[in-house]
């Protein structure tokens, strides 16, 4: 298992997941296409003369490298998940009730 600046990837991956829990889940399983970005009317003209970056042209020095997560990592994001999810759904994390329906995560392979 890598280790980041001491910590286990299970470690690193609850540590994000506790801070912005969608937001890490959507970016981790949802395939992003950077070369497909438009820039929607909504991003053009943004106050003070601001440019959003889906309107800015590729940068000629990056290189776009699509990448994913291994089997294992992909266990260990689940398993991070779930180990929330059920603190959340046991009512052990402070703010928020028990929950009633929650169930945890399965991962489906695709064919």
């Amino acid at each position: 298992m890598p280790v980041h600046h001491g910590k286990d990837t299970y470690t690193v991956i609850k540590n994000i997941l506790a801070s912005s829990f969608n937001l890490f889940l959507f970016t981790a399983f949802v395939p992003i296409n950077i070369a497909g970005a438009t820039c929607r009317p909504e991003y053009r003209n943004l106050p003070g003369g601001l440019v959003h970056t889906a309107c800015k042209p590729p940068n000629p020095n990056c290189i776009f490298v699509a990448t994913g997560l291994s089997d294992v990592q992909k266990a260990e994001v689940l398993k991070a998940h779930n180990d929330l999810r059920s603190q959340v759904a046991q009512g052990r994390l402070s703010g928020f009730p028990t929950a009633t329906n929650m169930y945890r995560l399965v991962r489906i392979q695709k064919r």
